[in-house]
């Protein structure tokens, strides 16, 4: 049942007029505080208490800059949602403005008040204060609300009561404040009577001068003009009148005072005296009334005209706005709807007038402004479930803008360092490097076949891409997974673009471009954009809490960087834009530096995604923010404790050391170290070489894993390694990649490339199986299966790490070259093809012919597009002792492991250079502080860690028994031996060792020393490469073996 009892199909005609807002409430006081019992007149009882009741405006405004439209239409499709009804005040009085059915107030609930017939919306809202979504269609429409039974009123509302069904809530006498006086109504205005309406809310100090800091204008039969106070300084109280039409009372916390007319009267200090416009928008256009057969939304109280559109309450539940209908009217006529043709047509028709009529200036403003809005409307379903107005999956973003061409988006790296000042290296794009058949062609292969569309399907099963529906209407499914899997379906992006970045995809591509569109579709007005914080969570965006703990920003800094990977393989922009409009519509306006609202990044993300989005834009206000964010803001205050596991909101420039969650500290470092390519910080250079250092002579594993704490997945102190309880989380292993690769672009230095390398071949290759289809989250350095803890996995409901794994070895091809001034650095191994060019412009091709990680002979062909004198910077890696180098054949001196070579001559086509590296087994032994490791060792063979695994033992031999018998020349006694049908092909090692006759496992607890050796028999031991452990049936693992003369 509709609310007036209309049939659907009926046709009003309306005309209205339009009613000024002086100030926006933002607060109401309590009823029954301070001196507004005095004046019999109840306050609602849902808002917050302030203090001081003053309530501030936004900067820059006036008084013109608010207007709502009053529309004279004898029905009441919506009324005020409130939290509870006022408490009565005195006995008699103390009814919410305009709640007729208000009655007999007289302790802290209503008294036994008739009941009404109320029409409801399908949607409760929660106790506390907060706009529903709403509908005032001017004419016929449905208004998406439902007849529930009769209910008398009482003082706790459970859900809306949206309007009295058998009339306007204007009735006399029906429960009003000081019905019959204070809120007279004269011909359409609201009269407010001199001194006795001392519960009107207060104006903000900066509305007036402070002469007239107590007047507003006031209409009395449209004739004169009276102040409302006689002493200057008083303020004005509390509550608005209601409106004289319910289907603004959804307004009436916001108006302090109605003023009857289109401007405000004589005896306000205002420095602009002339009438604001008059009207803003209506179904009708306002000034031609007709009949129209489809609803307009109206529904909030904006300006076109201000110079700053009206600040909106925090916990807003309205997804449309007048500043986003106007925002959209002044796009390109590409932007208009399909859908709002039709009605914009009939709008113009309806709006236009004889030849012979002369529009006043204003009046051609005003229709012109309505007619502009009205065409960007994307007109909601108004049947079966209530469906968000959100902008189409095809609508024009608002922050659509010009984006960097230099290099084109599809010559720009997976960071564009074209014009980073402070940036040595410039990198290369993914496409320009082909790895073919070897180790990584393998992986790659897997990775793009199996990895990258299983995960889809994953995301899919699992409720990911049905959060996004949900919120279009899509499906009825629950909200699925925790507070950031929005970031999981942007990290898999990330994949899809990188993945197509060396090539097309046909079927990936379909998918993604699916994903993308859904993505969109419910992107609020705002650019606001996550699918848990919406519905009964809305109001907890961006709180500090939330901010510290629930991952927006998190989330957005994903969409952010997997946008910008798809954008620069498809040019395609539909998701960046959507990034760009969250970032400069939702975040740029409201969040930042006082007096805008604080930021923290309670993970880090977000400052990575900020600093490569304004690499493509060049909005230096994405930077500024990235850098705000580091500093960390005053005003959000946390535990100390709090942001040490955040790694964020105290300066980062004020760390000293590496803790609290490993994987934040590493993307934070990330987005520091962009950020000093930028802007040259010394400040940030020097911390982030401290940071550095801590990292890798204190809390870095040997498998180039970074967390040694499954409590807060975290840092631990210096040299606290556990290996059995080592985290080692994916995730974490790719920040260390990510940061180091970051480090080496601003310096070139061989060191951060060393670390690349150990995490890469390591730390991050354990994380996905061999067959691509299931993932580490954690990658301890032993393991017992025993413990019923199943390591790899398919799926996890935080499926952080599957999609990140990803992601990086699509991008894999970007991080073996970058250019320089004085020429190209080569940093990986592998068989591969370089298709691009010096600085200069000048073509170049390398191809690299290798075995590695198996080989340690690499030949690099260099091919330049003609003659030219330049330096290749050829990596040596830490672990290569020894290694020759020549070019045609001739020797080159100065080789250092750990360092570029630079190699300077005039290249030519046919140009060879050879490289020799010796790749006999490691041993390595701990910094004796590592407890864990003590009298241990563990095992590397060229860039490979390598560990045991029960099931290759001699049978019945535990890993706790054995332990490595090492002579004076440990490397010469390990055998080495290639297995092209093992594990895809690997180089396995082996080595003598021994397992006690009397085994440890089979010892007491404790017992007392006898100084005799333990007895021990001689066995052979076999090592396989760290990444490959788990791919075969759950067994044992260790990397670090005891010895067994320790």
């Amino acid at each position: 049942m509709l609310a007036g009892g209309l049939d659907v199909h009926q046709a009003w005609h309306s005309v209205s007029q339009s009613v000024e807002i002086i100030e926006a409430k933002r607060n109401a006081n309590a009823p029954g505080e301070s001196d507004q019992v005095n004046h019999r007149v109840g306050g609602p009882a849902d808002g917050s208490i302030r203090a001081d009741r003053i309530v501030e405006c936004a900067a820059g405004e006036n008084l013109r800059d608010a207007q709502v439209i009053l529309d004279h239409l004898n029905y009441p499709p919506t009324s005020h949602l409130r939290e509870r009804a006022a408490p009565g005040i005195d006995r008699g009085n103390g009814g919410i403005p305009w709640q007729t059915h208000a009655q007999c107030l007289d302790h802290a609930r209503h008294g036994g008040s008739r009941a009404h017939g109320h029409a409801m919306s399908l949607r409760t809202v929660h106790a506390t204060f907060r706009f529903e979504e709403f509908f005032t269609p001017h004419l016929t429409a449905a208004y998406l609300l439902r007849h529930l039974p009769d209910a008398g009123a009482r003082a706790q509302i459970v859900a809306p009561e949206l309007s009295r069904q058998h009339g306007p809530a204007r009735q006399p006498d029906g429960g009003e404040v000081a019905g019959g006086s204070a809120h007279q109504q004269r011909r359409g205005g609201l009269v407010a009577t001199h001194e006795q309406h001392d519960a009107i809310e207060r104006i903000a100090a900066n509305r007036f001068f402070h002469v007239h800091a107590g007047q507003v204008a006031k209409q009395h039969r449209c004739g004169t003009q009276h102040g409302l106070a006689q002493r200057h300084d008083r303020k004005f109280e509390r509550e608005a009148p209601g409106l004289p039409n319910t289907a603004f009372n959804e307004f009436r916390e916001l108006a302090k005072v109605g003023v009857a007319g289109c401007q405000l009267g004589p005896g306000v200090a205002d420095a602009d005296h002339r009438p604001p416009i008059e009207e803003i928008m209506g179904p009708t256009l306002i000034l031609h009334p007709t009949a129209m057969d489809e609803p307009i939304l109206v529904q909030w109280s904006e300006p076109f005209l201000a110079a700053k559109f009206f600040h909106k309450p925090s916990k807003k539940r309205l997804r449309w706005s007048v500043n986003d209908y106007c925002k959209r009217a002044i796009m390109p006529s590409r932007s208009i709807s399909s859908r709002c043709e039709p009605l914009l047509a009939r709008t113009a028709r309806s709006s236009e007038m004889p030849k012979s009529h002369k529009l006043s200036r204003r009046r051609f403003v005003t229709t012109a402004m309505s007619a502009a809005a009205v065409s960007s409307l994307v007109v909601p379903e108004v049947f079966g479930r209530v469906a968000k107005s959100r902008p189409s999956a095809g609508a024009t973003n608002l922050s659509d803008g010009s984006l960097t061409d230099a290099p084109p988006w599809k010559d720009q790296a997976i960071e564009n360092l074209a014009k980073s000042p402070y940036a040595k290296l410039r990198q290369i794009p993914v496409h320009a490097v082909t790895i073919k058949t070897g180790f990584w062609g393998q992986r790659r292969e897997i990775n793009v076949s199996k990895s990258i569309p299983t995960m889809h399907d994953l995301l899919e099963a699992n409720g990911r891409m049905n959060n996004f529906r949900r919120l279009a209407g899509k499906s009825d499914a629950a909200q699925s997974g925790p507070v950031f899997s929005d970031s999981d379906v942007y990290k898999w992006t990330e994949a899809v673009g990188f993945a197509l970045q060396s090539g097309d995809l046909p079927d990936v591509r379909r998918m993604a471009e699916k994903a993308i569109d859904e993505v969109v579709a419910v992107q609020e007005p705002d650019g606001y954009l996550n699918t848990y914080y919406v519905e009964d969570r809305e109001s907890l965006r961006m709180t500090p809490q939330t901010q510290s703990t629930g991952h927006e920003l998190y989330n957005i800094g994903h969409m952010l960087q997997g946008s910008i990977a798809y954008y620069r393989a498809t040019g395609d922009r539909k998701l960046l834009d959507a990034g760009i409009r969250f970032v400069n519509d939702f975040l740029l306006p409201n969040y930042g530096p006082a007096p805008k609202k604080p930021i923290v990044s309670g993970h880090p993300e977000i400052e990575m995604g900020l600093i490569e989005l304004y690499r493509i834009t060049g909005d230096k206000r994405q930077l500024e923010l990235a850098g705000y964010i580091l500093q960390g803001d005053e005003r959000a205050k946390f535990p100390e404790r709090r942001t040490i596991y955040m790694f964020s909101g105290t300066p980062f420039t004020a760390r000293t050391k590496l803790e609290g969650h490993a994987v934040r500290a590493m993307y934070a470092c990330c987005g520091a170290t962009d950020y000093y390519m930028e802007t040259g910080d010394a400040a940030y250079w020097k911390t982030l070489n401290t940071l550095w250092q801590d990292m890798v002579s204190t809390k870095m594993y040997v498998s180039g894993g970074v967390g040694s704490r499954s409590d807060g997945e975290a840092f631990g102190d210096a040299y606290e390694l556990p290996n059995f309880r080592a985290y080692g989380e994916s995730c974490a292993a790719i920040g260390n990649m990510m940061w180091n690769w970051r480090m080496l672009s601003a310096t070139g230095d061989a060191k951060f490339t060393d670390v690349i390398e150990r995490a890469l071949y390591n730390g991050i290759n354990s994380g996905m199986s061999l067959d691509g289809t299931l993932y580490c989250y954690r990658n301890p350095l032993a393991f017992d299966p025993s413990t019923g803890d199943k390591i790899r996995n398919p799926w996890y409901d935080v499926t952080c790490c599957p999609p990140n794994l990803e992601r990086t070895f699509a991008s894999l091809p970007g991080y073996f070259y970058s250019t320089s001034r004085d020429g190209i650095y080569l940093h990986l191994y592998d068989n591969s093809e370089l298709d691009w060019h010096l600085e200069d412009g000048t073509g170049l091709k390398i191809t690299q012919k290798a075995n590695y990680p198996w080989d340690g002979e690499v030949e690099v062909a260099v091919t330049p597009a003609k003659p030219l004198d330049f330096i290749f910077h050829l990596r040596i890696p830490g672990w290569a002792d020894t290694a020759q180098v020549s070019v045609n054949g001739k020797a080159v001196a100065g080789v250092k492991q750990g360092e570029y070579l630079p190699i300077e001559r005039r290249w030519a086509a046919g140009d060879v250079i050879r490289l020799r590296m010796e790749m006999p087994p490691q041993v390595l032994e701990a910094n004796p502080r590592v407890a864990d490791d003590t009298g241990r060792v563990a095992l590397q063979r060229g860039p490979l860690v390598y560990c045991m695994e029960g099931l290759d033992q001699p049978n019945g031999v535990e890993l706790a028994d054995v332990a490595l018998d090492l002579g004076q020349k440990p490397a010469s006694q390990f055998q080495s031996e290639y297995l092209k049908d093992m594990l895809g092909g690997m180089v396995i090692l082996r080595h003598k060792g021994v397992a006690y006759q009397r085994p440890t496992s089979g010892n007491g607890l404790y017992s007392r020393y006898s100084g005799q050796p333990a007895r021990t028999r001689q066995i052979p031991l076999t090592f396989i490469p760290y990444y490959a452990w788990a791919n075969r049936q759950a067994t044992e693992m260790q990397v670090w073996t005891p010895l067994s003369n320790a």
